[in-house]
């Protein structure tokens, strides 16, 4: 059995909300999404799988991910994701409409409300790493020195 980046892709997407996508092909978007998946997998430093042995022509693993891995993959995801929302320079480009009916936000409530939530999504990944690494693989709970092992 393999996993394929596809399912990976389908779980980031149904995540957030990019109106980007909207107007994309398929194939533009896992584009997009397989951004964000070769930075998530670069920075899953200690998966307990062999998260290096995939193929990028197949866009797929040669091995099976598990649900906690391909978890993970989807909250590093989501992260550079956000990042990339914070670096987007036109937030900071002040607009000037004519249309008085044309409500504006304010760029910097935005932005605020983005490092928000990227804090959130860094707070998340955190907890989920910490997680991930407490369990073996037979998906039993390593207790460690608590349990004076």
């Amino acid at each position: 059995m393999i996993t394929k980046f596809g399912d990976i892709y389908k779980l980031f997407i149904g995540s957030i909300t990019e109106k980007l996508y909207i107007n994309m092909t398929k194939e533009q978007t896992e584009a997009d999404a397989q951004t964000f998946l070769i930075l998530s997998i670069a920075e899953f430093k200690y998966c307990k799988l062999d998260i290096l042995d995939f193929n990028l022509d197949s866009e797929s693993w040669n091995i099976l991910l598990t649900l906690d891995e391909i978890s993970h993959l989807v909250f590093l995801m989501k992260k550079h994701w956000l990042k990339r929302q914070i670096d987007n320079t036109d937030l900071y480009d002040q607009k000037i409409y004519a249309d008085k009916d044309i409500k504006v936000y304010s760029q910097a409530n935005h932005l605020g409300t983005l490092l928000e939530a990227y804090k959130i999504a860094l707070f998340d990944v955190k907890k989920d790493k910490d997680d991930y690494n407490r369990i073996d693989g037979d998906r039993n709970a390593y207790l460690g020195i608590i349990a004076g092992k």
